[in-house]
């Protein structure tokens, strides 16, 4: 298992990034995502982050109504798997982070699997 990551602030520019070794260099590697974007590690120049933020109760529902979606159209549910975190009203993604998808069993059940998962580690 890898070691956790050590996070850091740029003093100048706010970007955060974790620590990590390239060959003999020590460097930063900025959270970008899909973007891999490394600076120098210059101690004097990031400061390491005490806290790690952890998600919100709506991006933890995110990842299990991705899981959901995906589910959905191994299951022949065409409609549902169609749908879009982003196109849902309020009122359904806030019933979705609650209580998850109503049926088959097989869909809450990944929800609550899913969501016990990133609520222990998240």
């Amino acid at each position: 298992m890898a070691p956790p990551r050590i996070w850091y602030r740029s003093r100048t520019t706010g970007d955060r990034g974790y620590l990590y070794r390239d060959g003999d260099k020590t460097r930063i590697r900025l959270d970008r995502p899909n973007d891999e974007v490394t600076r120098p590690f210059v101690p004097s120049d990031w400061i390491e982050e005490e806290e790690i933020r952890s998600f919100t109760p709506m991006q933890l529902a995110q990842v299990a109504y991705a899981a959901d979606r995906q589910l959905c159209s191994f299951l022949g549910l065409h409609a549902e798997a169609k749908k879009e975190w982003l196109s849902l009203q309020e009122e359904p993604r806030i019933e979705f982070m609650k209580n998850g998808p109503k049926s088959p069993e097989i869909r809450q059940a990944l929800y609550s699997a899913i969501m016990s998962v990133l609520l222990e580690r998240c």
